[in-house]
């Protein structure tokens, strides 16, 4: 992106009469060539699924300002709270492909922390502790390993 190129707004609808009552939103590219080769159907589902994501932030952004809230004033929704509310939508899009075997991994590894303190309570005071202290450091290592994949397979 070039800093000597003139930023160039796009309008993504064709204002009508009933389109002047509602507020809207003007995208601006700092390049022309964004939407080349879009068809006039896939910009008007391109602009509705941004109506949408937009809606989604000024709903979170509306509920993060009222969680902060303070005062008996206005509330004033922010640039912070846009920008808060723009990473919370943005996680939230993207589910998780393996939702069953990231919490049985999150159980595994909590199960083997359990039993990583209790292996270390136990080294040197019954024969069992240094197996169970061995057994549930490798099982938390690989539990984390195979958290650390799915979350890379995503």
């Amino acid at each position: 992106m070039s800093s000597n190129t003139p930023i160039q707004p796009i309008q993504l609808e064709t204002p009508g009469a009933a389109e002047a009552q509602k507020p809207s939103l003007a995208i601006q590219f700092e390049e022309g060539h964004e939407l080349d080769h879009l068809t006039a159907h896939s910009v008007t589902y391109l602009t509705r699924r941004l109506g949408e994501f937009v809606l989604q932030v000024l709903r979170e952004a509306r509920s993060i300002e009222h969680a902060e809230h303070v005062g008996s004033g206005p509330p004033e929704i922010t640039a912070a709270h846009v920008d808060e509310a723009w990473w919370v939508s943005r996680r939230r899009i993207r589910r998780s492909r393996h939702p069953i075997w990231g919490a049985v991994v999150r159980v595994a590894q909590a199960f083997g922390i359990a039993g990583f303190g209790v292996g270390v309570s136990n080294l040197k005071l019954a024969w069992w502790g240094p197996w169970v202290f061995a057994g549930s450091a490798v099982a938390t290592c690989v539990a984390f390993l195979i958290e650390v994949h799915l979350q890379r397979t995503e």
